[in-house]
């Protein structure tokens, strides 16, 4: 009987070991999950942008003024406003400059985006795209209206930052980068290198532009009321022609507000969708449309991925710079308008721009892994202690 129950008793032990030896390699799994998650798959998903690490802090100091100047020259220089703009390869210069479209006129109206907007846009960045950097590597252009008659009453709400869909905490408020008049008068409100609000999947890698139209009569409407004043549609084209030449994006890759989800770049962690119908798909299509037409008239390339038009003399010419000259142009304008803050106040010019860790839900998440790790030393150590048969 003894022996029996002896038995049993061993029996029972080794039972309980197994069962505490499984919960500490769920544990452990778990929280190798979770850091494979967080350190492993969001960067992942994070590789169509430039290789920024996350937490990534921008801030005019002389050092990087210096590496800024190095990355501008010889690949960028410096137009109107300071916007850097791609220089052709030196044998092709000529030619191409006579092909490249014109920048058109373009008048400064920068909205407040001083330190606590853009921390807080640096937090959006890392909810919705894994990473807190808000520079923006432009690769569509996005199209909206306004549904008001006037550009200043779209402007003083993009000014405001008041919390999206009047939902109190949910910030930054809204913003674009260009607002186009009724009388063809384009105005522009953030530098070309920030990350604005104004499309759920794409603010990271979108320019945004707002075309100023009531909107009443739903979104059809609206584009042939667009259409049907000519100073307002030729500045529209001319400015994503512009815009098309200097970033290298594709017709196809200039969409609308209302086509934002189908886009190869859209991206929202948190699981968004835009809900907004102004320019649809039969609105984009009659803007590309009109944006080809552009481009054969004026004899210039579309994009760096479609075919160069051949020049007076017959010579078939490449007007797009080369794509190491643009990324290094790209990455020189990124830095410095991203530390010079174009046309904010020369007070929040040095403020870093931080996420990183310091952010509640990862604060959470690493207190959790902690609290996981202790409880699997707890069971360990049980498991290492003796025990009576």
């Amino acid at each position: 009987m003894q022996d029996d129950d002896r038995r049993e008793r061993r029996e029972a032990v080794r039972h309980h070991v197994r069962q505490q030896r499984l919960i500490a390699l769920v544990i452990g799994v778990g929280c190798i999950s979770f850091l494979l998650f967080f350190f492993v798959v969001i960067p992942a998903l994070r590789g169509r942008h430039e290789n920024k690490p996350p937490g990534t802090v921008v801030v005019a100091t002389p050092s990087h003024i210096a590496s800024t100047e190095q990355l501008a020259s010889p690949s960028a220089s410096v137009g109107a406003a300071g916007d850097p703009k791609p220089t052709p390869r030196p044998s092709e210069s000529a030619a191409a400059a006579a092909v490249a479209p014109p920048r058109p006129h373009i008048v400064d109206k920068p909205i407040a985006f001083g330190p606590e907007r853009r921390q807080q846009m640096a937090e959006y960045s890392l909810k919705r795209y894994g990473d807190s950097s808000i520079v923006l590597v432009p690769k569509v252009v996005v199209l909206h209206y306004t549904a008001g008659g006037s550009w200043e009453s779209a402007w003083s709400l993009f000014n405001s930052n008041t919390p999206n869909m009047g939902n109190p905490g949910d910030l930054p408020g809204t913003s674009v980068h260009f607002i186009i008049d009724k009388d063809g008068t384009i105005y522009k409100l953030l530098p070309l290198d920030l990350q604005g609000r104004h499309t759920i999947g794409l603010n990271d890698v979108a320019i945004g532009i707002e075309f100023v139209e009531e909107g009443s009569g739903g979104s059809n409407a609206a584009v042939r009321n667009i259409f049907h004043r000519e100073a307002q549609i030729d500045a529209g084209l001319a400015l994503v022609r512009w815009l098309q030449y200097r970033f290298h994006t594709s017709t196809k890759n200039v969409i609308g507000h209302g086509t934002a989800n189908d886009s190869p770049y859209f991206t929202d962690l948190a699981g968004f969708k835009n809900d907004h119908a102004d320019w649809g798909p039969a609105d984009v299509r009659l803007f590309q449309e009109r944006l080809r037409k552009l481009a054969a008239a004026t004899s210039a390339p579309q994009s760096a991925e479609e075919t160069p038009g051949p020049s007076s003399s017959g010579a078939v010419l490449d007007a797009s710079p080369s794509a190491a000259a643009t990324e290094s142009t790209q990455k020189a304008s990124t830095a410095s308008a991203v530390a010079f803050g174009e046309g904010q106040d020369p007070a929040s010019r040095d403020q870093p721009i931080r996420a990183g860790f310091f952010t509640p839900w990862r604060w959470g998440g690493a207190a959790l892994v902690v609290v996981a790790i202790i409880l699997l030393g707890v069971l360990l150590a049980r498991l290492n202690r003796p025990r009576q048969a």
